[in-house]
């Protein structure tokens, strides 16, 4: 019976025009949505209802939580939702928004099996089960940019998607196991391609997250380096340059390109402006 009446609800709130200055919101802030064909940008405003509906927010160190928040974030996750089925991050609780980059803790076991706690700066997390932490400012920063392949906010909800089987292991839900053998296949190869360009490069220099230099991940070819961390990064990375670099990609890695746009239903390429 729960079911049923949440379908209805999201059925009435799909159907719910946006008001004109939500709409004027997401034109600011996500231009990326601007190029959304009609009927994907109709799609996007009525999960946008939904997700607003459904998922709570909260301010973190002052930060307040304004229908600027809300809607410009809730317009970039729902960019990883349109044109399939999907349950709007069932596992997802809360989204925690800070002012700017936030400080946190992580334990790190080195090679020896020594384990230290390391405090570090970061833009945004995604806990399994549990919240998306974002910093307002650098999601606004990457929101306005739609073509410069960073974008914190869809890499943090791309971490939800992935973890909604319950393992942040880089391969979200997928409809057969052919799909799933194709998926490995190709995000295998190319996550090792990346780690070894990944070790080419220089170690990040000492500034790396100095705030004054606006702390951002290395560009390697198309995809961030970041994603060489582990699958997990690298799913984030991808869905990253597959929003925001479209056709580089496509170009560069047309089979990561084609097996994320059979995930997503989607061909951002397609969306970009001549």
């Amino acid at each position: 019976m729960f079911g049923i009446i949440k379908n209805r609800r999201r059925a009435r709130l799909m159907q719910t025009p946006l008001p004109p200055q939500w709409r004027a919101i997401i034109d600011a802030n996500a231009p990326l949505c601007t190029r959304l064909p009609a009927p994907l940008r109709t799609e996007l405003e009525g999960r946008v209802q939904v997700f607003l509906n459904e998922k709570e927010f909260e301010g973190c160190a002052g930060q307040a939580i304004t229908d600027d928040v809300r809607v410009t974030v809730a317009a970039l996750a729902c960019l990883l939702l349109l044109n399939r089925e999907n349950d709007f991050y069932p596992r997802m609780g809360s989204i925690l928004v800070y002012p700017n980059a936030f400080r946190v803790k992580h334990r790190h076991v080195d090679e020896h099996g020594f384990e230290t706690e390391v405090e570090e700066e970061n833009l945004g997390e995604a806990w399994e089960r549990g919240s998306v932490i974002l910093s307002w400012e650098d999601a606004l920063i990457d929101a306005r940019e739609p073509d410069d392949g960073f974008n914190v906010a869809i890499h943090e909800f791309a971490h939800q998607l992935d973890m909604e089987d319950g393992y942040p292991n880089g391969t979200p839900l997928l409809a057969d196991k052919e799909k799933y053998q194709r998926w490995q296949e190709v995000m295998t190869r190319e996550y090792e391609a990346l780690k070894r360009l990944a070790d080419t490069l220089d170690d990040y220099p000492p500034d790396y997250w100095d705030n004054e230099f606006r702390p951002r991940h290395v560009h390697a070819d198309v995809l961030d380096v970041y994603g060489a961390e582990d699958p997990a990064e690298f799913f984030a990375v991808a869905t990253e340059a597959f929003f925001e670099d479209a056709l580089r990609l496509k170009a560069h890695h047309r089979e990561l390109y084609a097996a994320l746009s059979d995930y997503y239903c989607l061909d951002p390429a397609a969306w970009v402006p001549a």
